[in-house]
């Protein structure tokens, strides 16, 4: 499987601008739980072209995730011109905390997969959290735009514990409807105050989720 090291991929000289928010405040990833972007058109063009010649793998599901999904590993099949791009212009976003926690010893590098999801997909409240991961992202690109009601909307929420460590309050502060295709989400895997999910799939149309996970590969 390939590792995509930060250290191999992370140039510091200005990357290409493929957000439509070049202003990038990494402060509030940590503040908040998660930031938001989105992908200039002409890449999400390019991405789902690229997409719907994939040849998916069936998905893995566990506790969490219900429904029906297929997958495509991009670090067991190669990452295609359009997807490096991507990863660049991330490493180099978030470069001045990545560079913090790269050492020779544990160097950093990204897992990176494409899911295409289908009707009566859903995913539970939970946390992507491991002592190896610094930050994760979630991408949608969609072929054709969802309505309300349809679903497949991601949520952020900042929950509260009691001193067993149950749940006993959550507040939902961020919400991503699925019809903005290209929207991409960063947020702190590490931080067991915030939560997020996807809401259930109501419709047959086609949404690809890129998923992304920054952190010590083993």
């Amino acid at each position: 499987m390939d590792k995509y090291l930060f250290k191999d991929h992370f140039v510091h000289k200005h990357s290409a601008d493929i957000f439509e928010n070049s202003d990038i405040d990494v402060n509030k990833l940590y503040e908040q739980g998660f930031i938001s972007n989105k992908v200039i058109p002409s890449l999400n063009k390019k991405l789902l072209k690229l997409f719907k010649k994939l040849s998916f793998d069936e998905y893995h599901m566990d506790s969490i995730t219900h429904g029906k999904g297929t997958e495509y590993s991009f670090n067991k099949n190669g990452l295609p011109p359009m997807v490096s791009l991507l990863v660049d212009k991330i490493y180099s976003e978030f470069g001045c905390v990545l560079s913090m926690f790269d050492i020779e010893e544990c160097p950093l590098g990204i897992e990176v997969a494409v899911c295409k999801l289908s009707e009566g997909y859903y995913v539970d409240w939970h946390q992507d959290c491991t002592n190896q991961a610094v930050i994760s992202f979630c991408m949608v690109i969609n072929e054709e735009d969802f309505e309300e009601g349809e679903g497949g909307v991601l949520q952020f929420s900042k929950v509260k514990y009691d001193s067993r460590g149950s749940i006993i309050d959550r507040e939902v502060i961020g919400s991503f409807p699925t019809n903005n295709s290209g929207q991409i989400v960063f947020f702190n895997p590490s931080d067991l105050n915030y939560q997020h999910r996807c809401t259930e799939i109501k419709t047959t149309k086609t949404r690809y989720l890129v998923c992304g996970i920054i952190g010590e590969i083993g």
